[in-house]
């Protein structure tokens, strides 16, 4: 029995060693693979890996993104040739990596697929693919396998954003003008002086800290910035909200307090989202957005764009008194629009598809004009009729070198207002409602028992070219305002319609004079007050935010960050 059981064991020797050596080619090959999937994987995430960084540091120098890519690649060991230009390594043999290297625009919106949101493309760049394949090496089963392509794709985007708005820069007030004008369109009834309105012209508000401050003077409760946009707030609430945001004694300061003050003010409410669209950074917490190239917007700017928003399309009528030399009377009718839908005042942007306009006004200036001896003395009516459409900036690139503010350009595509200006009668309905389109009749310029004299006259100012407008870090801490004019302008307006004068003369009775008699005499008479009239209407429109045939533009506030990897 001993025998048997000493021999039952040898025999189990035996076939275990049989069946491991039967077995051994297959372990050992299977170990081959593990080992070889193993490194082949290592090998993958080190190609990604590789792949990311190309990605993010050519998407942080675009101006020499493709050779940062191959370099960037070859350093961690994977030399390259550009499927774009076909250049290999210095190697001797050829390269085992491939890689093209895009640029193109990437739209962080959510409601677009991920796979979608990145357009190659030279225009608005603001991203970098990097496509690279290798062909991989296997160690111990390269006589039983192919080796296997290994491929690689990245996505780096860089958020270089920036904040700019449209209107008119009023360089100096006259008088009790600008208080009238202002009043008016704010709905106020404050007195302010020459040097007041200097300091209004004069005094930056920081946005983002007037929101902050907005939040607590308005009692909102807002957590975002898009909070406090979509409240209801009043005009002497932002106007105090500017105010706390300015040195005490500050003249600006003193100022804006007058105008909360003001109960007219008080009663004017509206939501600043509709002027002010800060795109990505609506959702950023209350108290989180500072520096110095933070957006910042000139006080009575923003003042003037939400009272346009609060009164919506509204009619300002004026006396301008007769304190001017050679006129007896002047008065002004101005008709102010609502701003095209979904077209800010201020946008907070990437996105070339981005504008910004100005509103559509319309102006009527009547002026009675002390007569010449050429006219016998006779007083002369002048209403020039003026329809000015919108001006607009558009949003060209944004760069940002490093992804520092510092370095960093803006360029804007603006395109100045078109006008027509007419010497005519208006119909009452014309300044009441931009629904209402009514025709412009013959003016009468002189009325006297003996003598009617009618005319009209019409001239187009502007172009619809957009014109490119280059902005550095510099002008956007300086504040710096860039215009753009129509190559038609005209020194005088008001003399050039003169110029175009058609008149027709009835004479009761008698003829006094022949037409180019009449239309010398008031020439003469017209011509030493038009630069008076002109500079009215140009005062007029720049307090209600715009020009003829030109737009002011400023890039407020420049945001510049690191590439970070999308895809």
């Amino acid at each position: 029995m001993a025998g048997k059981a000493a021999w039952r064991r040898r025999a189990e020797r035996g076939n275990v060693s049989l069946i491991f050596a039967l077995l051994s080619p297959v372990i050992l090959v299977l170990l081959a693979f593990v080992v070889d999937i193993a490194a082949v994987d290592l090998k993958k995430r080190e190609f990604q890996g590789a792949a990311d960084l190309a990605a993010i540091l050519s998407a942080q120098n675009l101006s020499d993104y493709e050779n940062v890519a191959l370099l960037n690649l070859a350093a961690n060991g994977f030399s390259t040739r550009s499927v774009d230009t076909g250049g290999a390594a210095s190697d001797a043999d050829l390269p085992r990596t491939k890689a093209l290297v895009e640029t193109g625009t990437y739209v962080a919106d959510p409601d677009i697929p991920p796979a979608e949101r990145f357009v190659p493309g030279d225009q608005s760049v603001n991203a970098v693919r990097v496509t690279a394949s290798y062909d991989g090496e296997l160690f111990f089963a390269a006589r039983l396998a192919a080796p296997p392509r290994l491929t690689a794709r990245s996505v780096a985007y860089v958020s270089s954003q920036a904040a700019f708005s449209i209107g008119t820069r009023l360089a100096r007030v006259e008088g009790g003008l600008a208080n009238d004008i202002l009043n008016a369109l704010l709905g106020t009834n404050v007195s302010l002086s020459v040097m007041d309105y200097e300091a209004l012209l004069a005094a930056d508000a920081a946005l983002f800290q007037t929101l902050d401050t907005l939040n607590t003077e308005a009692s909102l409760s807002a957590v975002t910035y898009g909070d406090v946009l979509q409240s209801d707030v009043t005009l002497a609430q932002l106007a105090q909200a500017c105010a706390s945001g300015m040195p005490a004694g500050d003249p600006a300061r003193n100022a804006l307090s007058r105008i909360a003050a003001d109960s007219g003010a008080r009663n004017t409410s509206f939501r600043l989202g509709e002027i002010i669209d800060l795109g990505t950074l609506s959702p950023s917490r209350l108290g989180t957005i500072d520096g110095p190239y933070a957006a910042r917007v000139r006080a009575l700017d923003l003042l003037a764009a939400s009272a346009a928003l609060a009164n919506g399309e509204h009619q300002v009528t004026l006396d301008l008194g007769a304190d001017i030399p050679g006129i007896a009377g002047i008065h002004a009718a101005l008709l102010v629009g609502e701003r095209p839908q979904f077209s800010p005042w201020l946008s907070l942007t990437d996105l070339e598809t981005t504008n910004v306009r100005t509103m559509q006004t319309r102006l009527l200036v009547e002026a009675d004009v002390d007569g010449l001896s050429a006219l016998a003395g006779t007083r002369v009516h002048l209403p020039v009729y003026l329809e000015l459409a919108a001006a607009s900036a558009r949003l060209a690139n944004v760069s940002c070198p490093g992804g520092r503010e510092d370095n960093g350009t803006v360029d804007l595509l603006v395109t100045p207002s078109v006008a027509r200006l007419r010497i005519g009668e208006a119909e009452p309905d014309a300044l009441v409602s931009f629904r209402k389109d009514k025709p412009i009749r013959p003016a009468r310029l002189v009325d006297t028992p003996l003598l009617d004299v009618y005319g009209k006259a019409s001239i187009d100012v502007g172009g619809r070219t957009p014109q490119l407008l280059r902005f550095t870090a510099a002008d956007v801490t300086n504040g710096t305002i860039r215009t753009v004019s129509s190559k038609d302008l005209a020194a005088s307006l008001t003399a050039s319609l003169v110029g175009e004068l058609d008149i027709r003369v009835k004479a009761a009775g008698l003829s006094l004079a022949s037409p180019s008699q009449v239309q010398a005499a008031l020439s003469t008479t017209l011509e030493p007050v038009a630069g008076e009239i002109d500079e009215i209407l140009a005062t007029v429109l720049s307090i209600a935010g715009v020009s003829v045939g030109e737009a002011d533009v400023r890039v407020n506030g420049l945001y510049c960050r690191h590439a970070v990897l999308v895809q």
